[in-house]
């Protein structure tokens, strides 16, 4: 088959649809990624084939943002969702992506969940298409909601009929969220969702001492290792550099390791002195991280969130935007992290010790990682992805019903 993915630029909207595609090209199936051309080096160095589609211009996207100053946290998270997500983003995407989609001729089409010209463009040339959520369920569901109308005026323009989200919330939905951490119970879920983790990443060598680690640390010592990050989107922002400012501050004087990772936008000089204890790097592999780590300091994004918990690490989350403050209440609902709504010194200070100390929390993160190691793994998840998605459009062809079977099994 081809499976033609879209997704907006942002590695966080990326990195979740990796492992479908990786497992779907494991499969022999053809996997192209349609996405801006701010996508491109992340995508060669994934090794998948880019279709390129256009971006709206960063003056269209100021202009908008531009009557936002000083508005509230989720009052610019639900304004971006609809103006640019959902306004601009598809606009600019729609022309290229439907050339894309009439000269390639792909069988089905796999989206990330804030990435709307897919659903659009997939059902006006008649084809299936399935989401991969990078939200937890009651983000998802709630996303939709807020952004039907503006879907709709896209449906218009492309010849379909409006219909209030209707197609969004049929489509077949997969996450990497388990059912503890998605919030469904906080809503009625009418977005039933197939729950996948990913079991091919490759293993690292844990015997080795970390290129990271400054050549000054005793790679044998028994102080704990805390993880310090906020992503690789938001280092520029004024409340990203207070947040690793404090956090900075509050391992200066414990007896830990620190490693912070600023991601590619912030400069080094924003954030001050450098403690001893702390080793600055833009970018490490999580999950080379992961495994010497004892706690994270994060910003509750999908990714950190769901990587941290699949090895039972305690979290301390400090939520900047979008679904981070979701994220955070969740994970401390299920007794697994400790959320902090103010980047305070003192009150991080005293949330590491507690992560590193804490039976009950230590307990709670372990739960969520059992949970998460029992979901089922992408592979399996990207044949139900197949069948479900030819279910949708009706008539599959012959050298699918193996798959159909495979998804009548799956409620």
């Amino acid at each position: 088959m081809r499976v033609l993915m879209t997704s907006t630029s942002g590695t966080g909207h990326l990195s979740p649809l990796m492992p479908y595609a990786r497992a779907l090209q494991r499969k022999g199936h053809e996997v192209r990624v349609a996405a801006p051309e701010g996508a491109a080096a992340f995508l060669q160095q994934s090794g998948l084939k880019h279709a390129p589609f256009d971006a709206p211009l960063g003056s269209e996207i100021d202009a908008v943002r531009a009557p936002w100053k000083g508005l509230a946290s989720d009052e610019i998270a639900m304004r971006f969702a609809r103006e640019v997500f959902a306004g601009l983003n598809p606009r600019a995407a729609l022309p290229r992506l439907q050339e894309t989609i009439a000269s390639w001729k792909p069988d089905v089409v796999v989206r990330e969940s804030v990435e709307f010209a897919g659903a659009v463009a997939a059902e006006a040339a008649g084809l299936p298409h399935a989401r991969v959520a990078v939200h937890c369920g009651l983000v998802e569901e709630r996303l939709i909601g807020r952004v039907a109308d503006i879907i709709d005026l896209h449906r218009q323009g492309v010849g379909l009929e409006p219909d209030a989200g209707e197609a969004l919330r049929a489509a077949p939905t997969f996450t990497a969220f388990p059912a503890i951490l998605d919030g469904l119970t906080l809503l009625p879920p009418r977005i039933p969702a197939f729950r996948a983790r990913d079991t091919h990443n490759p293993a690292a060598d844990w015997s080795s001492r970390p290129t990271w680690f400054p050549k000054d640390w005793s790679f044998s010592d028994d102080q704990p290792l805390v993880y310090i990050t906020f992503g690789t989107e938001a280092g520029t922002s004024a409340r990203t550099q207070a947040a690793y400012r404090a956090a900075l501050e509050a391992v200066a004087d414990i007896p830990v390791r620190g490693l912070l990772t600023t991601g590619p936008n912030m400069e080094l000089a924003n954030l001050g002195s450098i403690p001893p204890n702390v080793a600055v790097q833009k970018y490490v592999p999580q999950a080379e991280v992961f495994a010497h780590a004892r706690a994270v300091v994060c910003h509750g994004g999908s990714g950190t969130l769901l990587g941290a918990a699949a090895v039972a690490l305690p979290m301390v989350i400090i939520p900047l935007f979008a679904d981070q403050p979701m994220n955070a209440l969740h994970l401390e609902a299920a007794g697994a992290g400790i959320a902090i709504s103010t980047p305070e010194p003192g009150l991080i200070r005293d949330a590491i010790k507690r992560a590193l100390s804490d039976t009950a929390l230590l307990e709670g993160v372990h739960r969520v990682a059992e949970e998460i190691g029992k979901m089922a793994s992408v592979d399996d998840a990207t044949d139900v992805l197949l069948g479900k998605a030819v279910g949708q459009a009706g008539s599959p062809p012959d050298r699918l019903a193996k798959l159909r079977n495979q998804a009548r099994l799956v409620k």
